[in-house]
């Protein structure tokens, strides 16, 4: 009878063992070839973002920060966003892009992939000196910047860039509205939601920072939140 029974624990245990390495074995392909949080499946994001110098000539002009390129890849500009069609200075945003970029050879510094399967990059025509095209944009006042943790590195600059557009009170910065609105902001994030916004009670309270206008928010460094942003201006 005791023979029997430790011949039982160790079936038992060899059985455990087997299931905790397909578990780990399955754990392990999921993470390669799974599908990246909040994307969809067919539009895999890689471990590893090739950073090295890339080189394309711009087919299409999508909006004021984003363009295709003729080898068929996507860029966004990193670090900055435009304002979305329909709302105030979006034509002229993507009109300045076009003028800039279309149909000419830009160098692409590469700092991510999103989840879209775009090159997330900064932009330079290869016949222009620095700065960059999204630099640039922020400086015409035609956006405003965009963090993610792929530009930590250039944040201050570009937001000093902001701020240089805003004083001077470039393009929509002009139509800015500075009227007292309560906003909360991500400090890890670094966006901002109205006071209603359903998304706020996910904001940790650790996290949370008030911002009393528009104004206050963006001369801080952040930006709309998607899922309740406002237009630029009134």
């Amino acid at each position: 009878m005791l023979r029997y029974r430790r011949r039982f624990r160790v079936r038992r245990l060899r059985k455990s063992g087997w299931l905790l390495l397909a578990v780990a074995i399955a754990y392990m392909l999921f993470r390669i070839w799974g599908p990246t949080a909040g994307s969809p499946g067919r539009n895999r994001v890689p471990a590893v973002v090739d950073r090295s110098e890339r080189f394309c000539t711009v087919e299409k002009v999508l909006d004021g920060d984003s363009v295709v390129c003729a080898n068929g890849n996507t860029v966004r500009y990193a670090g900055i966003d435009t304002p979305e069609p329909l709302h105030l200075y979006a034509e002229r945003a993507r009109a300045t892009n076009r003028r800039w970029v279309y149909r000419r050879t830009i160098r692409l510094r590469v700092v991510d992939v999103d989840r879209y399967g775009r090159l997330v990059a900064f932009v330079y025509r290869t016949d222009w000196p620095p700065p960059s095209i999204n630099e640039r944009l922020l400086s015409e006042g035609l956006a405003w910047v965009y963090y993610f943790p792929s530009v930590r590195r250039y944040w201050s600059r570009l937001v000093r860039i902001q701020r240089d557009a805003m004083r001077a009170r470039r393009g929509i910065w002009r139509v800015l509205s500075r009227r007292p609105e309560r906003l909360i902001g991500n400090r890890r994030s670094r966006r901002f939601h109205t006071e209603r916004c359903g998304y706020v009670v996910q904001i940790a309270p650790a996290h949370r920072v008030v911002f009393l206008s528009r104004w206050d928010a963006f001369w801080a460094g952040y930006a709309p939140a998607r899922e309740c942003a406002q237009p630029v201006g009134e």
